[in-house]
């Protein structure tokens, strides 16, 4: 043999997908006996089905998903549901909380957002998202149904007091929770809304819930991103 690999394969995990694993390509030096001879190393990439991650969404999620919003340079719904693809306004491509390159949005705080084509009524229901924001305060909407005076559903940083907390919008009400966020840091929010009652989770701690009485009037419109409504759009 010409070369020899110090391995075949190597195997990345949820526990080590950012950690370089080496293959050594060792060979002989054998010129004046064999003359040049050129060998070929071919490489392959499995997707294996017991990583629970190998297709973007979570085992536990691809059952009961409704959309999925990964921004792998767009802002295409990747749930395989065709909800429909978000139109960007504004917002430009961005590097993710892993360093990758065109896995964000960048939204400029004065008009940037994304609207999605569809809104979405029914109960229980959680919003999930990864955000980095700069702006210290102010109300900065993430995930939005709202109609400018009537009701909606949102994820929002500061709202209604423009402090530094995340909070949830539900309907005719919110929840003002007492978790601070910091900016230039990625943190992690899940608003769970089900009947009469919201909960918030940041960085898989839970946080806190509140209940209330539910509305039952279809207010909603459809979902944003980066905006609150038209009147108050509360720019994240």
């Amino acid at each position: 043999d010409e070369i020899v690999l110090s391995t075949t394969s190597v195997t990345f995990t949820n526990a080590n997908w950012n950690i370089p694993q080496i293959i050594i390509i060792s060979s002989v030096d054998d010129f004046l006996i064999d003359g040049t001879i050129n060998s070929y190393i071919s490489i392959s990439v499995v997707k294996c089905s017991l990583d629970s991650d190998a297709n973007g969404i979570p085992d536990s999620l691809e059952t009961n998903i409704y959309a999925f919003y990964p921004f792998n340079s767009n802002a295409n719904d990747e749930s395989g549901n065709n909800r429909g693809d978000g139109t960007i306004n504004g917002a430009s491509l961005d590097t993710d909380r892993n360093g990758n390159l065109n896995a964000a949005f960048n939204f400029d705080g004065l008009n940037d957002f994304i609207q999605l084509p569809y809104g979405y009524q029914a109960l229980p229901v959680s919003f999930s998202a990864w955000i980095n924001t700069t702006k210290p305060s102010g109300e900065q909407s993430i995930f939005d149904s709202d109609v400018s005076g009537k009701y909606g559903k949102s994820m929002i940083l500061g709202y209604m007091n423009s402090d530094n907390t995340i909070d949830i919008q539900y309907d005719d009400g919110w929840f003002d929770s007492s978790k601070t966020f910091s900016v230039n840091n990625w943190i992690h929010i899940v608003a769970v809304y089900s009947s009469g009652n919201v909960k918030l989770f940041v960085d898989g701690e839970y946080i806190g819930e509140k209940n209330f009485t539910q509305d039952t009037r279809p207010d909603n419109s459809n979902l944003r991103i980066g905006r609150h409504n038209s009147g108050d759009p509360q720019w994240f």
